[in-house]
């Protein structure tokens, strides 16, 4: 997955010498979390509801004037910006933005071309909805999850029982975290079973690989092994 073709590139900018009052106002109407700061041409930082919220006296999760003082409001905004520009290039994978994002707590970033202009922003919401599009969940189908050893030949098995009963595949995920030394889980989205034979899989896979969830949603199926 490419950054370019999840990112968003209707860019709300705001200029070096706009005020403050003007920042937060452009993010209100655009229910933005991130607003470049542009000086000719070129990004020159970033304002996000954290410095927003610094100006404040209360808490809250969304910019607005209240209890900002007017003389703040009325500044530049390159009086509250960041000046140490995160970004990526449109090249960039979903998985290292987000990785990026996480690791900087930002809730997204400019994405800038090989001139350095802007011509997209990718945020943590662009991130998850892409993830969620690769896991299959929004095609709804059948999930098969696994606690595997960690070899090379480890999902060939499985696949070919998935095979035999003309499952499509739609997504197929593998994770080390939390799994015992030695092993992995891997889950498996499938669709086009034959309702008839699922119990007749269910039974096959359990018998190939330490099965440990069976979930489909539209038949109301939620099956947890330990």
């Amino acid at each position: 997955m490419i950054v370019r073709n999840w990112m968003s590139t209707k860019v709300i900018t705001v200029n070096i010498n706009d005020s403050v009052q003007e920042a937060i106002s452009l993010l209100m109407q655009h229910n933005s979390s991130i607003l470049p700061v542009e000086h000719d041409g070129k990004v020159v930082g970033l304002i996000t509801h954290r410095d927003l919220r610094k100006l404040r006296d209360t808490k809250g999760s969304k910019p607005d004037m209240r209890n900002i003082p007017e003389a703040v409001l009325q500044q530049k905004v390159d009086t509250i910006m960041c000046r140490s520009i995160i970004a990526v290039p449109p090249e960039y994978t979903v998985e290292e933005a987000s990785q990026l994002l996480l690791e900087r707590r930002i809730p997204g970033c400019p994405v800038l071309d090989h001139n350095g202009e802007i011509v997209g922003i990718i945020t943590k919401k662009d991130c998850l909805k892409a993830f969620t599009e690769a896991s299959g969940v929004t095609s709804m189908g059948i999930l098969f999850g696994f606690l595997v050893e960690d070899r090379e030949d480890c999902i060939n098995d499985v696949l070919k029982v998935l095979h035999r009963h003309d499952a499509r595949l739609m997504a197929i995920m593998s994770l080390y975290a939390n799994a015992p030394e030695g092993h992995k889980f891997l889950y498996i989205r499938c669709f086009h079973i034959d309702n008839r034979s699922i119990q007749e899989l269910r039974d096959e896979l359990a018998n190939t690989a330490k099965l440990i969830l069976v979930i489909d949603r539209s038949k109301g199926i939620q099956e947890m092994y330990d």
